[in-house]
């Protein structure tokens, strides 16, 4: 490396490291940069569009499962469907902890959170059955 007066300083093998680790780093995060650029040509937008995601069949098999998804959460018992709707379905801001919401049911967090899980297996239970069938 050469300092200001184009002189040759010599370098420690730590600080080679060092250089090489920020140059590959740099590297690596302009390729990352490139990956998530995205160029709105008309054949790229076509693309984007015309995703495979958005077929026929995608829309079907989505209106599928949120039929599935219906049907199972009106099998839920009042107070099951109630944590559910703390738990997904709170109104922007940010998500209440476990323990908030326990303490609102007036139990500990690991009971709340062990009986959400038993309602999200009856839940997935219940879907799976509706989807098998159909």
């Amino acid at each position: 490396m050469t300092d200001k007066f184009n002189k040759d300083v010599p370098l420690s093998d730590e600080v080679k490291k060092t250089i090489k680790h920020f140059d590959n780093l740099e590297h690596y995060q302009a390729e990352q940069q490139k990956e998530h650029c995205v160029s709105y040509d008309n054949d790229n937008l076509e693309n984007r569009l015309f995703n495979e995601k958005h077929t026929v069949e995608f829309l079907a098999e989505r209106e599928r499962q949120m039929g599935a998804l219906k049907k199972a959460l009106k099998t839920l018992s009042s107070e099951d469907l109630k944590m559910i709707r703390d738990n997904f379905y709170f109104d922007g801001g940010k998500r209440p902890t476990y323990t908030e919401l326990a303490k609102n049911c007036g139990v500990t967090r690991q009971v709340y959170t062990r009986r959400l899980n038993r309602i999200l297996a009856k839940l997935k239970k219940t879907i799976e059955n509706y989807l098998n069938s159909y």
